[in-house]
């Protein structure tokens, strides 16, 4: 049984922790500490089965909340403030302020090109209960929008596939081909192993709603993108969010187009080329002790960063984490077109990934201990994104446009297809 001082503690945390407070907590040698004795207490709380952590929006399992996809906005703040679970009371400050702007904005359907969301989304983030609604108004409204042929197509593909598998003399159809079969026997091989501790994924249903994601997905573009597995840690925290197969999808498909991100797991992987290029040149200028270490020990970026770009941090990141970073990330550095600063979100978070890094990896001696390191991250998205924000004010535009420029006049074909997606983001935005 709790005592009542823990239960004063708890309370007092949770309600009257203001952002300054915060800021200041969180740079305390002993708030690790303290925020473990605190989260302890909270999964003791008897009051409320509402509370599950310290933080909104994920539960002590690292199972992400799901919150209703229709948005809902209060026009009295009593009655707003009386909306709040227990585990939103801290944030009051920032869902007041997305809720006045949603407010404000609530007849727009594309909130592209609005600066205050995509500057608040950046500087703040976006509470979980708002999250979905605003990705889906910054990224865009899907050209995919129906359900019904959603549902047509994922019938479609399913039976052929079963069929396929049915008969050794089944003929090949047009619409699915030996290569259809292969693609949706490997995405099937890989979910399991995609989330395999995550508890939301413990639930054979919500497996098979990712699988069909990517399958759909991977079967409708498969003359341009086809199947990544990184493609499943997309659609896998999205679905998690979401709770909806049908939104899941359509957020995916919008994602990967909107910010060029096709480019990024089309066979030639261009854009990863790409980002590989720029990441080392500001590696090199900003951390050039630890761009020495890795050069030394021959450990090169596709030791690690592929893993963090394909899966945009949610393989080495606790998913908590990972959906505050695609905050960071969709908001893509305004006033920059959604998919070029999407691409200089991702270095920067790379960037200050690294330099948080920093401390452990001067202590490794091997090649096999730094490659663990890199590829195991326990730093928390506070600290992440204040070092990338501020990595944003010291990286001029001009300097990876530059880099770009090397890296088009070496690769002139894995250039022509970033340029391709990117007039085709620029397209449909």
């Amino acid at each position: 049984m709790i005592s009542p001082s823990a239960y004063f503690l708890t309370y007092t945390h949770t309600f009257y922790f203001t952002t300054a407070q915060k800021f200041i907590f969180m740079n305390f040698p002993w708030k690790d500490a303290l925020l473990d004795r605190i989260s302890k207490r909270t999964v003791c709380f008897p009051y409320s089965t509402k509370l599950q952590s310290i933080d909104p929006g994920v539960s002590l399992e690292g199972e992400l909340h799901v919150h209703p996809l229709e948005l809902r906005l209060y026009t009295q703040y009593d009655d707003f403030m009386k909306s709040f679970t227990l585990s939103e009371a801290y944030d009051r400050r920032r869902l007041s302020a997305w809720n006045s702007l949603l407010m404000e904005l609530e007849n727009s359907t594309s909130l592209a090109g609005n600066l205050r969301v995509r500057n608040l989304l950046q500087s703040d983030g976006v509470s979980p209960r708002f999250r979905w609604n605003v990705w889906s108004k910054v990224i865009g409204i899907s050209s995919y929008d129906s359900e019904k042929d959603y549902l047509g197509n994922k019938s479609r593909i399913v039976s052929s596939h079963m069929h396929r598998r049915s008969s050794e003399d089944t003929i090949p159809s047009p619409s699915h081909s030996s290569g259809d079969t292969d693609m949706i026997d490997q995405i099937r091989r890989d979910l399991n192993r995609t989330f395999p501790t995550c508890p939301f994924y413990s639930n054979q249903s919500n497996v098979d709603m990712l699988g069909n994601i990517i399958m759909v997905y991977s079967i409708l573009n498969k003359e341009r993108i086809g199947y990544c597995q990184g493609m499943s840690f997309l659609g896998g925290i999205l679905l998690q969010i979401s709770g909806s197969e049908f939104a899941s999808f359509c957020m995916l498909s919008n994602i990967m187009q909107r910010y060029n991100l096709q480019t990024l797991y089309t066979d030639q992987l261009p854009l990863l080329s790409l980002l590989k290029h720029q990441f080392i040149h500001l590696l090199n200028i900003h951390v050039p002790d630890i761009a020495h270490l890795l050069e030394q020990h021959n450990v090169y970026p596709d030791m690690y960063i592929v893993r963090w770009l394909f899966s945009l941090f949610a393989v080495v990141l606790h998913p908590k984490a990972v959906i505050e970073i695609w905050d960071f990330l969709f908001a893509a550095c305004p006033p920059n077109q959604l998919h070029t600063g999407f691409q200089r979100a991702v270095l920067l978070v790379s960037l200050a990934m690294i330099k948080l890094m920093r401390k452990h990896l001067v202590k490794l001696h091997s090649t096999e201990e730094i490659v663990e390191e890199l590829n195991k991250h326990d730093h928390h998205a506070f600290h992440i994104l204040n070092d990338a924000r501020k990595l944003d004010k010291q990286i001029p535009q001009a300097i990876l446009e530059s880099t770009r420029g090397e890296w088009a006049i070496e690769n002139p074909t894995e250039n022509q297809l970033v340029v391709q997606g990117e007039l085709n983001a620029i397209g449909t935005s």
